[in-house]
């Protein structure tokens, strides 16, 4: 009884341990600021590469002029949508998280004694569902209900 405890409790940590982490994980907001730093660091990149054509005389004034406004836009459409798009972390999602953590094993246990046979767990009960050695008497009747039910087969 105590083993089958012990491995209803081993599944129901395998059902945490899957669930929990999409509960608990932190905001989107670190990744959006990894990725805003990651883009501002190819713009940076963008601008001295512009700046070191313009210093070798690859491009114009003019033409450098054009390529930095059309950088400073990208920029700025950058920040806009990634303040617009970035979702406010939820404090929420970590209660459920811990309720969820609570609820499962207290649902399962008591679905268990619900719809289960906790009385199959018992030693006891085991052993009267076992035959004995003095239950000959009744295999003699099966025995013969075998052999009826092998003749109809083999009639068919």
């Amino acid at each position: 009884m105590l083993a089958f405890w012990i491995i209803c409790a081993l599944l129901v940590l395998l059902a945490l341990w899957f669930l929990l982490p999409a509960f608990l994980q932190q905001g989107e907001e670190t990744k959006t600021d990894d990725r805003r730093a990651a883009n501002l660091l190819v713009y940076q990149d963008q601008y001295q590469e512009l700046e070191a054509d313009l210093k070798n005389g690859l491009i114009v004034q003019e033409q450098f002029q054009q390529e930095k406004d059309e950088l400073e836009r990208r920029v700025l459409d950058d920040v806009k949508a990634k303040n617009a798009d970035s979702p406010a972390p939820s404090p929420a999602g970590r209660k459920v998280g811990y309720a969820v953590a609570a609820a499962i094993p207290i649902v399962a246990v008591t679905l268990y004694f619900v719809v289960g046979t906790p009385k199959a767990l018992s030693p006891s009960a085991i052993a009267s569902q076992m035959p004995g050695p003095g239950a000959e008497s009744g295999d003699a009747r099966s025995q013969q209900q075998m052999e009826a039910n092998v003749a109809k087969l083999a009639e068919g």
